[in-house]
């Protein structure tokens, strides 16, 4: 059985998911800020995150893992895909075969998730929703994360060595979240709808963002007549799905595709400006001050890591 926890205020420190790839940017004013805890053992695991940031994920997961993992907003609300969510809400992410997920997490969320194999959920003989979202007992809320929080302090201090129990815990924890809707597919709350409209306009500037990375220099009248939309409609769409623009977003998509260029360089003269300017970027200087706030260091730093 193994426990960790940390600090994050890096995207490498993220925790990891099995068969889960992501892409995380950031939307708030600095990198990613976020503590977690974790237990895992033999495919089963308990996790625990707490956000003190914006972050946009982005997940691909395949693989015979399931997650059920219940969303505790704080004063801003999350949106998961297409619903925004005020108040708790619990979602099943699986990847066989393989799906995709896209939420934005806001500062002062919590996340508290449940790991666990395929091969367990169908010996239990639950019913897994199509959707991502699932039903849940509200008033079990409290004790479903006090006893996670528990058995999380418990591992840290070591005092939790069998592996057949942390299997049932892991499982009854979800029982006693979900209650039946884990044997009967049942229409959970969704939260409000967001604009299908804006949806699809933040789904295709993100293609075309990601297509070329390195090379057009987009500007709001080109992503407008790209999808043949008003200004208005555009900057209205990312302001409602992401809380940014659509040119804040590219910018910030720049300087991980930056980081990214850097972490696989070697270090030899020049290679910080040409790998700007290979990352689509013309002025060192802001450049630099931008990727320092995003992620804490400057790129020569990460250059030498």
């Amino acid at each position: 059985m193994h426990y960790s926890a940390g600090t994050v205020n890096s995207l490498e420190n993220l925790p990891c998911y099995n068969g889960v790839e992501d892409y995380v940017t950031p939307l708030g004013k600095s990198g990613p800020i976020s503590s977690f805890q974790c237990v895992t053992s033999g495919g089963i695991g308990l996790f625990q995150e707490s956000f003190s940031s914006r972050l946009r994920y982005q997940e691909a997961q395949t693989g015979d893992a399931i997650y059920f993992g219940l969303f505790l907003p704080g004063r801003a609300r999350v949106r998961f895909e297409s619903f925004y969510h005020v108040k708790p809400f619990v979602v099943c992410w699986q990847g066989n075969p393989r799906r995709e997920y896209e939420y934005v997490v806001e500062k002062g969320t919590r996340q508290f998730i449940v790991e666990v194999p395929r091969s367990l959920v169908n010996a239990r003989d639950w019913q897994l929703p199509l959707q991502p979202f699932m039903s849940f007992e509200l008033g079990m809320v409290d004790l479903f994360v006090s006893r996670v929080q528990h058995f999380l302090d418990q591992a840290k201090q070591r005092r939790v060595k069998h592996v057949p129990a942390f299997e049932n815990l892991a499982m009854e924890l979800v029982e006693l979240l979900c209650g039946d809707g884990v044997f009967q597919v049942s229409r959970p709350n969704y939260g409000k709808r967001t604009s299908s409209l804006h949806r699809r306009i933040v789904t295709e500037v993100d293609c075309l963002f990601h297509v070329d990375l390195d090379g057009i220099n987009w500007t709001s009248k080109d992503l407008c007549r790209a999808l043949d939309v008003p200004k208005r409609t555009l900057y209205d769409a990312f302001q409602g799905q992401l809380g940014i623009g659509p040119l804040e977003l590219h910018r910030r998509m720049r300087l991980l595709h930056l980081r990214k260029l850097l972490l696989n360089a070697d270090s030899e003269r020049g290679v910080v400006t040409r790998l700007m300017g290979q990352a689509g970027f013309s002025h060192l200087g802001r450049t630099s001050v931008a990727y320092r706030n995003m992620f804490g260091e400057s790129p020569t730093e990460t250059l030498f890591k």
